[in-house]
């Protein structure tokens, strides 16, 4: 709610603000009433969610939907029970197909994108998926597995050498300056901001239990987190020598290297 309170303190409602990190959103037990209290407070064009979906009911799909929640992201393991083994239950696949399907009618104003990594399809499997999903969505993709974690071995799991394309196919573009922090903050559960949404938190930017993220998003952490950004000096940050995760999510109107002089100078600029 702090933080929520805090967003209306800026003079536009952020472009998105996506419910997601590395737990399963939908076991938090106050997840529709999160959506609700940002829909409210109106600060921010679409609000997302991203799950598994595996805790999709009825219930909660109804709740979710009047709530006000722009989109939700369901992101599938395979399409068999095979594939969510884990669970332990048996159904456990055609129940998240029933389950999006019934979202899918009673969906309101919310969008429905159902996507899965080209490695959890098999042999012929990406018509199946088609026509499991095509009627039940609004939005479908097969995304191309990416290397966000250095700890994972990628090739493995895919089961070949990874394309040289970023998740949603384009090619991969050489950037050197991170666009993510320039356009972005996230906060973690703990209450800290940090710069984008790497696996591993770059830099503590500031903490929303004692600062507003406008002034957060105005600070001089930040400020000098950008600069070093603009001036190829990110091996600064340990998490940034590092990643290449940034460059499997950018768009041709992300690549700032050639902007790099130019926004520097507006650094110097009285703010």
């Amino acid at each position: 709610r702090k933080f929520i309170a805090d967003l209306k303190e800026f003079p536009h409602p952020l472009k998105m603000l996506r419910l997601a990190g590395t737990g399963e959103t939908l076991l938090h037990p106050q997840i529709a009433e999160m959506v609700a209290c940002a829909k409210k407070a109106a600060v921010a064009e679409s609000l997302d969610i991203v799950t598994n979906g595996l805790r999709l009911t009825h219930e909660l799909s109804a709740a979710l939907v009047e709530a006000g929640l722009g989109r939700i992201r369901i992101s599938l393991q395979g399409l068999s029970d095979e594939a969510y083994a884990y669970t332990k239950r048996v159904g456990v696949f055609q129940d998240l197909v029933e389950n999006i399907g019934w979202l899918y009618a009673h969906r309101g104003d919310t969008k429905i994108y159902v996507k899965i990594m080209d490695c959890a399809l098999g042999d012929d499997e990406e018509a199946q998926f088609l026509r499991i999903f095509g009627d039940i969505a609004d939005f479908i993709a097969v995304e191309h597995l990416i290397p966000a974690v250095e700890q994972i071995d990628y090739e493995k799991i895919a089961g070949h050498a990874l394309a040289d394309l970023t998740q949603n196919g384009a090619a991969v573009r050489r950037a050197e300056v991170c666009p993510q922090p320039f356009y972005m903050m996230q906060l973690n559960p703990d209450g800290m901001m940090a710069p984008c949404c790497a696996m591993e938190t770059a830099e503590i930017l500031g903490d929303v239990s004692k600062e507003s993220v406008r002034a957060i998003w105005q600070g001089q952490r930040l400020r000098a987190f950008l600069e070093a950004q603009l001036r190829g000096r990110k091996a600064a940050y340990a998490t940034c020598a590092k990643c290449r995760q940034y460059r499997y999510a950018m768009f041709e109107e992300d690549v700032l290297d050639g902007e790099a002089g130019r926004l520097l100078q507006n650094f110097q600029e009285p703010r």
